[in-house]
């Protein structure tokens, strides 16, 4: 416990942010165990007990982002799309304008 103190450097508010991770984003996770281990290390060294409710809900919301699937490819934002012709000519099109450009 006295290196965990070390590395806080007096800040419980850093103490407090590995607990509310932990305790936002193991649920069901082979490493429930692990992270409820570090949990009560962090505890007993001192993190702020206020401050761990805040960093639980960043852990939810970390594990919710990490169980979104990926994007399904494709250019995001303006929605542009390229295709090759039979020519070599790639075409651009858009929603809103659409251009040509020699391919290569």
């Amino acid at each position: 416990m006295a290196e965990l103190q070390a590395l806080a450097d007096g800040r419980a508010d850093l103490l407090a942010e590995m607990p509310g991770i932990f305790e936002g984003t193991p649920e069901g996770e082979l490493d429930e165990a692990l992270a409820r281990c570090a949990t009560r290390l962090c505890r007993l060294a001192g993190a702020d007990p206020e401050a761990i409710p805040e960093w639980v809900q960043e852990g939810l919301r970390r594990r919710a982002a990490a169980r979104m699937p990926p994007p399904s490819g494709g250019v995001q934002g303006d929605r542009v799309s390229h295709r090759t012709q039979a020519s070599g000519r790639t075409v651009c099109s858009g929603t809103s304008t659409s251009m040509s450009a020699r391919g290569g």
